[in-house]
């Protein structure tokens, strides 16, 4: 049996597309479940969500987004390849803000 401490929790995709973004979400419920669910962000910034589906275990709901993942690009979705890290905004802890009055 696995340990508990190291079971992944969840696992998602996304994909962008003309200012949208598509992205796919596993995530373990209690009991062993995994909840997979595909949210669209528009333009916009509106959310929708839908095709929320069960599955057993986490390997079976990451092979459906997988799946899911390489539909949508074929319809014109694409991952945001590796690009750069973006630069640290500071080399060592800051001072905590002062309290405002």
């Amino acid at each position: 049996m696995k340990n508990p401490s190291t079971t992944q929790k969840s696992a998602h995709v996304t994909l962008r597309a003309n200012g949208n973004t598509l992205m796919l979400l596993a995530t373990l419920k209690a009991g062993g479940t995994v909840v997979t669910t595909a949210t669209v962000r528009d333009a916009e910034k509106k959310l929708s969500r839908g095709m929320t589906e069960q599955h057993p275990d986490m390997a079976k709901a990451k092979v459906y987004l997988a799946g899911l993942a390489k539909k949508a690009e074929e319809m014109g979705w694409t991952r945001r390849a590796g690009g750069a890290a973006k630069p640290d905004a500071f080399s060592k802890l800051p001072a905590a803000p002062k309290a405002v009055a």
